[in-house]
């Protein structure tokens, strides 16, 4: 457990602005690495800016998945992001094409019922109509920002 107002007690006040907490997190995670390669040091979620909680894992195989998914994901290469980037921009528009479809369906099916005169309460329910937009946030905003262009 580190806390900030601890560790800038002794530095001059003209240098206590060049201390963050992301420097401190920074020498904690060199020094873990420097004694022991293997060790994977981790800033667990805190409430306040001025105090982190880094945890030391000496063995990789007691990390929780979540750890070792977020250290796996820092160590991607621009290629594989770029990749794993279009692979979701890929599904997203399939998920939007069948939404589509399926809404085309749906009033096909709604039309035609219209014109026969079938369609009492009892024969017709519609499910699932209302979808949740998955799309992540960087998603949104680059599609918002294609509109802008256009």
């Amino acid at each position: 457990h580190v806390r900030l107002s601890d560790q800038t007690k002794k530095v001059l006040e003209s240098d206590k602005d060049k201390v963050t907490m992301e420097v401190l997190k920074y020498i904690v995670y060199e020094q873990a690495e420097e004694v022991n390669d293997e060790w994977i040091a981790y800033k667990e979620p805190s409430e306040f800016m001025d105090e982190v909680t880094i945890a030391i894992y000496k063995d990789p195989d007691e990390a929780p998945p979540e750890v070792l998914e977020e250290i796996n994901s820092a160590e991607l290469p621009e290629e594989v992001k770029a990749q794993q980037r279009m692979e979701q921009e890929k599904r997203r528009q399939q998920e939007m094409k069948a939404l589509r479809e399926q809404e085309r369906l749906q009033k096909e099916a709604l039309k035609h019922m219209a014109s026969d005169g079938t369609g009492g309460e009892d024969d017709l329910a519609v499910l699932n109509t209302q979808k949740r937009d998955r799309r992540t946030i960087e998603d949104y905003q680059r599609e918002a920002k294609r509109h802008k262009g256009e």
